[in-house]
């Protein structure tokens, strides 16, 4: 259950810090996307889009590490980003890119982000029972032992996480690809 842990915790990372790294750089359009959602007053957004990359970008790195305030930052992030999508979808108003970014891409706006969301944050809560025991620095911390850092399970589990991204984006690119090629065939 360790290794699983571990798993969520490092893909949840690579989601988080693809996101906030594919948004740095782009602040303009992610601040449009951010105003199309229209749940804050204007003269906040600029302010919002800044803090909230870099947010994404510090939950992505302390999950990395395996630092507990890295998953509850993350909770707290896809909790926001999930009542966000909600509102707008009952709002009737799904024509609005999501503003996700990195590995898992942009999407309009729909019931399955909600639920792609609820299932982030489940696998985050579940990596936040093991983070203490198991492949963090806060293992290492609480046991003083290094090997909690350095052994072949921690290896095995951060090269399936990789490998579990990959293919993610494997399946996306694949998808994308049928979509483009269905629209061409239509025309």
């Amino acid at each position: 259950m360790e290794e699983l842990a571990m798993f969520c915790r490092l893909v949840l990372a690579a989601v988080f810090l693809s996101a906030g790294f594919a948004k740095l750089g782009k602040w303009e359009h992610h601040r449009v996307i951010v105003e199309e959602y229209q749940i804050m007053p204007l003269r906040l957004v600029p302010l919002f889009v800044r803090g909230e990359v870099w947010l994404e970008v510090l939950a992505g790195l302390l999950l990395l590490l395996g630092v507990g305030m890295g998953s509850w930052l993350a909770g707290l992030l896809l909790i926001s980003y999930t009542l966000a999508i909600g509102i707008n979808l009952l709002r009737g108003r799904n024509r609005i890119s999501c503003g996700c970014g990195g590995v898992v891409g942009d999407h309009q706006l729909s019931w399955w982000l909600v639920l792609r969301n609820l299932g982030l944050f489940v696998a985050n809560a579940f990596g936040l029972q093991y983070v203490q025991t198991f492949g963090s620095v806060e293992a290492w911390w609480s046991t003083g032992d290094p090997w909690v850092l350095l052994n072949s399970n921690v290896a095995l589990t951060v090269l399936g996480a990789f490998a579990g991204i990959l293919l993610w984006i494997l399946l996306s690119d694949l998808t994308m690809l049928r979509r483009q090629i269905r629209m061409l065939l239509q025309k």
